[in-house]
């Protein structure tokens, strides 16, 4: 079995996970909100710092800002070719803010990070905890408006987003971080993969499942999110001249599935929270054939 797909099986099984906590009443609707909150708002800072500042490698200011450049770039590829499918399926307006957050934000942090270090090691994990950096402004601005039609600067200033600036600060002037911080920061990361993809779990087993393979668009949309923008990113980068390894990370982080924030941020901001479910759900369960074939064609 190879790394990658290890690794999306290991985290599937979180989001079976909540499912059944959710239908066996383990877990309620509160109980799945106040997870959301606390994932997004301790769990995951702790993932992001501990990544960045754990790396050994080291990078120049200039390349650590072009690859952030680069970063952001691959997110808004998604977010036109997003635009571009709901304007040429005609989705309804209800619906065009999940499958354009969808298309802006793979699921690079809670996902991407393992997958990635699974399947091209240790030194990549610079580069994987800083494709979070654009990731977590246009999630939390451009992201929220598109599924709440609103974005504030309170939600974008959230403790994932300066967690990652006041890292790459630290990592870029060669601050020493106390082990304990690292430390302590490591403990809590660990629990955010698991509790995200419960969270989702949990959502989507009030989802009538039958309804799920209903939606003719989901399939174009699939191949889109899955193949079609990591696709084009591939070809773009062939462009630019970075390390390999570096083309590699953004393009994996490219191919992930549709972010698990679009079910929490929906859930948190009034967004179209059943349409997120279904989404991130299948995208899921299909990257688990997805993602390995693009980590053989990476490596």
């Amino acid at each position: 079995m190879s790394a990658a797909l290890h690794q999306t099986i290991i985290i599937f099984v979180g989001l079976v996970a909540g499912f059944f906590l959710r239908k066996r009443n383990i877990m309620s609707a509160a109980g799945t909100k106040e997870l959301t909150a606390i994932t997004l708002n301790v769990f995951l800072p702790g993932m992001l710092f501990v990544n960045i500042m754990s790396n050994n490698s080291e990078m120049r200011t200039g390349d650590v800002l072009l690859y952030l450049a680069l970063s952001a770039g691959m997110y808004l590829t998604g977010l036109v070719l997003g635009k571009i499918f709901t304007a040429v399926t005609k989705a309804p307006k209800s619906d065009r803010g999940v499958y354009e957050f969808g298309s802006l934000a793979s699921n690079a942090g809670f996902m991407g990070i393992p997958v990635c270090l699974a399947v091209f090691g240790s030194s990549c994990s610079l580069y994987a905890a800083l494709t979070n950096i654009p990731f977590n402004l246009l999630t939390f601005s451009l992201g929220v408006y598109l599924l709440a039609g609103k974005a504030t600067l309170k939600r974008i200033l959230n403790p994932s987003f300066i967690t990652s600036i006041v890292a790459v600060a630290l990592y870029l002037l060669r601050v020493p971080v106390p082990s304990i911080v690292t430390d302590a920061a490591s403990f809590l990361g660990q629990a955010t993969t698991v509790c995200a993809m419960v969270v989702i779990g949990s959502t989507l087993a009030t989802v009538p499942l039958g309804s799920i393979f209903r939606e003719w668009r989901f399939i174009p949309y699939l191949i889109l999110r899955l193949v079609g923008i990591a696709a084009v990113t591939y070809l773009l980068l062939m462009f630019v001249n970075i390390p390999p390894l570096a083309k590699s990370v953004i393009v994996m982080m490219a191919a992930m599935p549709v972010a698990t924030n679009s079910t929490m941020l929906s859930s948190l901001y009034g967004g179209n929270t059943e349409l997120a479910s279904k989404v991130v759900f299948l995208s899921h369960a299909l990257s688990i054939l997805t993602i390995p074939l693009w980590g053989a064609f990476l490596t």
